[in-house]
């Protein structure tokens, strides 16, 4: 804080505040979907249990077989993960990532 005086002498204070940003994020959530190949879907459910990032996940219907809910810092970790733990399994047909905008 410091304070300023006029011609008049009339005194101001100049403040300034550093506010914790409450709209900062931490982490990110996505969700990912994943259509596989063969017949191996109770496996890569299995697998994706076993990552940390990996929050939830669940069988679907449909055109999709799997959706995953995962937590990461950053969409360029969100990025690394799909790529190296999901991607990376030769059963994994196609993927599509849902970067989740607010609650």
């Amino acid at each position: 804080m410091c304070t300023v005086h006029d011609e008049d002498k009339h005194i101001f204070f100049i403040m300034t505040m550093y506010i914790n940003d409450v709209h900062r994020v931490d982490s990110m959530r996505a969700f990912v979907l994943i259509s596989i190949t063969g017949n191996d879907v109770h496996d890569i459910v299995d697998e994706l249990k076993e990552i940390p990032e990996v929050k939830k996940v669940y069988l679907l219907f449909g055109e999709w077989d799997i959706i995953s809910e995962i937590e990461t810092d950053s969409p360029e970790s969100l990025s690394t993960f799909v790529i190296d733990h999901v991607r990376s399994n030769p059963d994994v047909r196609l993927t599509s990532s849902l970067i989740v905008a607010g609650k």
